[in-house]
């Protein structure tokens, strides 16, 4: 309420005139996060949905907090990872699977990894190599201390998303 009060009759003004060849090349550099001296784990390329049609994907497509005690593959995370996060065809122009405003794509993802072909750890994906980075490894993982879901220490992997928002600014 205070800083509504406080506020209410400010004027912004966009006063920032920018030509079309500027915003151009302002919009041509995309900047990707990467952690360079940590170890990098090349994921293969993925191949698991290319006899799958489209209907079939979204037909069958369920959410579910029941898990199995099976880990998950390699090639399933590069399979979720590619199409969920990668660059569209590896492409030049940078654009993926999911839209994004100006084509800035501000969102990183992270991995943690509990019953995977990985050791159990957090990483961060890679997307212009198609690779996990490890940030963190370890042995057990107190979810009670950051999560307040018991079915998170059930699953096989999580993937968190953040953002760094600059980007798109």
């Amino acid at each position: 309420e205070k800083f509504y009060q406080k506020t209410k009759n400010l004027k912004l003004s966009m006063d920032v005139h920018l030509d079309n060849k500027t915003l151009e090349k302002s919009l041509e550099e995309i900047n990707f996060k990467g952690y360079a001296r940590m170890d990098e784990i090349g994921l293969p390329k993925s191949d698991l949905l290319k006899d799958v049609s489209f209907k079939k994907i979204i037909t069958r497509r369920k959410s579910s907090r029941s898990f199995t005690i099976k880990q998950i593959s390699l090639n399933t995370l590069s399979t979720l990872l590619h199409y969920s996060a990668w660059l569209k065809d590896n492409s030049k122009n940078n654009k993926r699977f999911y839209p994004s405003g100006w084509a800035r794509y501000p969102l990183e993802l992270y991995l943690i990894a509990l019953k995977t072909e990985l050791k159990k750890g957090v990483y961060h994906y890679y997307l212009k190599s198609h690779s996990l980075e490890t940030l963190y490894t370890f042995e057990s993982f107190d979810f009670k201390r950051y999560f307040n879901q018991t079915w998170i220490k059930k699953s096989a992997c999580l993937i968190v998303l953040s953002a760094v928002f600059k980007r798109s600014s």
